[in-house]
This record gives structure tokens, C-alpha cells and sequence, in this order.
């Protein structure tokens, strides 16, 4: 073993010997720059795999339209589809499906699948057809089709795996987003019929809030280059006082101040997966 280790100790510093660290400002910014030449050759082979050749080559970007959405990766115990219906249909209303925390009588959490009603269905269709926005007036309804248990985590429980998907659009490019939430769903035991049949969940748009808006803002500055410390970077001149340097390195969003106000003051009390669940899937009630 010890001359295993020595052999593999040998080949790592002679390879990191030959490698530049990059110490310096200067041969930082010639890497980063001999990066985007490096892009500009064309690929025609694997580079370690002998004989093995690139088909298509595509460009790969951040999802800069849609980063701003934190997206969900929901993974149900069974199919959610309902039974009895053809393919194209189960997979039209799963498309325009919702789910919702809730709370039944006995004041359990769970989780509620709504599949939208035929005339809902319709109506969406139709917007999406036209590239219409949703009308603040509309009402959309949904029927609660089965309910669930479940289990959430995210980027802030402990061992959780950073999690991206990719997005094939022709003509542009492969685009990249994170999953920022990972909820399993196992169906609900116990449970009569009975809610499935009559409950009802009532949709209308709305224009969002100013802490929705702020949050979608901060999730885009994650794509943008970090700020230079100048006080690191260039240096202050003389007489340049500490609240300068701040200054220069403070978020100018009008909305920062008051959204994390309103979010301290909005800070629920109760269990921690009280929080998760309504910060998973809202809260409600049910009602039949």
C-alpha cells in the first residue's frame, strides 16, 4: 500500500507542477479570456475516448427566461392519472394540474391533487392558443382528485444535493436551471371518497406582490458576476470614508428593505415542518 500511495502521490505533484495556479490578477483575466477562444474551436472528437465523435454541438447557457421561477421536482408513488381515460387526455388536464397544502377536519396536513374541470381545460387551451395572459377576472376550477402524504426538502435541509435539469429549445440552444425543491408524495390511507367528489379549488390570477417581485429579482442577481470589493480591488483614495466603500457594494433595490422587513414580521410561529409545508405548497382548508 505504501508504494501505492508514493506512486500516486509522484504522478499528482509532477502533474500540479505543470499546471498554472493562476496566482495573480493578470494570469487570472488571460485564463478566463482564453476561455471563450477555447469555445470558438470546433469539436471534433471525445476528448479522452479514442474514435468517438460529436454528432450535433450545441450551446449551453443558464435558463436566463425562466431562472427567476424556482422550480419543483414532485415525484408521486404511483401514477396520478385517472383511470379509464385515453393517454392524450390523462396527459392534457396532469399538464394543467395543481397541487395544494391543505387541512382537513381533524387539522392534518396533507396534500391535495387538483385536475382541472373540462371547462377549465378548455379555457386554457384557448388562452394558450392565442398567447393570451390569464384575465384577473376568470375564474378557473379544479377538482381535488386524490390526496396525499409527503416529504419535502430543499436547499436549506441538511444533505441535500444541488439538483439542475436541462432544456432542449430548437434553433436556440440546451438551457440549464436548478431544482430548488424536491417534494415525494405517497397517497393518503384512510380517507373516504367523499372529499374527492364534492371539494373544489377556485383559481384567479392576480397581479403579484412586491416581496414576490423582489424575490424573483434576487434569484436573477445569482446570474450576474459578483461585485470587486474597490477598497481589494483599485484601492480608495485618501479621505474616502468607510460608508463610501458600502456604498459601492450595497444591492440598490428600492423594495430590499421593506421586503425583509415584512418577511421578519411574517415569520410564522410554530413547528418547522409547519414552515416547510406551507413554504412547499401554500396553506388551506378544506372545503366541501
Amino acid at each position: 500500500m505504501e508504494g501505492a500511495e508514493n506512486k500516486v502521490g509522484y504522478s499528482v505533484k509532477k502533474r500540479l507542477q505543470s499546471m498554472d495556479t493562476y496566482k495573480d490578477r493578470a494570469s487570472q483575466i488571460s485564463a478566463i479570456e482564453a476561455t471563450f477562444e477555447a469555445a470558438k474551436q470546433p469539436i471534433t472528437k471525445h476528448y479522452s475516448k479514442p474514435g468517438v465523435t460529436a454528432k450535433t454541438v450545441h450551446p449551453l447557457f443558464p435558463d436566463f427566461d425562466l431562472w427567476k421561477l424556482p422550480f419543483a421536482q414532485v415525484i408521486f408513488d404511483s401514477d396520478p392519472a385517472v383511470a379509464g381515460k385515453n393517454p392524450g387526455q390523462q396527459s392534457k388536464e396532469m399538464s394543467r394540474a395543481m397541487i395544494r397544502g391543505m387541512m382537513d377536519e381533524n387539522n392534518e396536513q396533507f396534500v391535495a391533487y387538483f385536475l382541472p374541470t373540462p371547462d377549465t381545460l378548455r379555457t386554457r387551451h384557448s388562452e394558450e392558443a392565442e398567447a393570451l395572459e390569464g384575465d384577473h377576472e376568470q375564474e378557473y376550477e379544479y377538482t381535488l382528485t386524490r390526496e396525499y402524504n409527503w416529504n419535502v426538502k430543499n436547499k436549506a435541509s441538511k444533505g441535500y444535493e444541488e439538483t439542475y435539469f436541462f432544456v432542449v429549445r430548437p434553433a436556440e440552444g440546451i438551457f440549464y436551471n436548478e431544482i430548488e425543491t424536491r417534494v415525494q408524495l405517497r397517497k393518503r390511507r384512510g380517507r373516504t371518497g367523499k372529499s374527492a367528489m364534492n371539494s373544489k379549488l377556485i383559481v384567479k390570477h392576480r397581479d403579484m406582490t412586491e416581496d414576490e417581485v423582489y424575490a424573483q429579482d434576487m434569484r436573477l442577481s445569482q446570474l450576474e458576476p459578483p461585485v470587486l470589493e474597490e477598497d481589494e480591488e483599485w484601492g480608495l483614495g485618501e479621505g474616502e470614508e468607510e460608508e463610501e466603500r458600502e456604498e459601492a457594494t450595497t444591492p440598490t433595490s428600492p423594495t430590499e428593505g421593506e421586503g425583509r422587513e415584512e418577511g421578519d414580521e411574517g415569520e410564522r410561529e410554530g413547528s418547522e415542518r409547519d414552515e416547510e409545508f406551507e413554504q412547499a405548497f401554500g396553506s388551506g382548508e378544506e372545503d366541501d
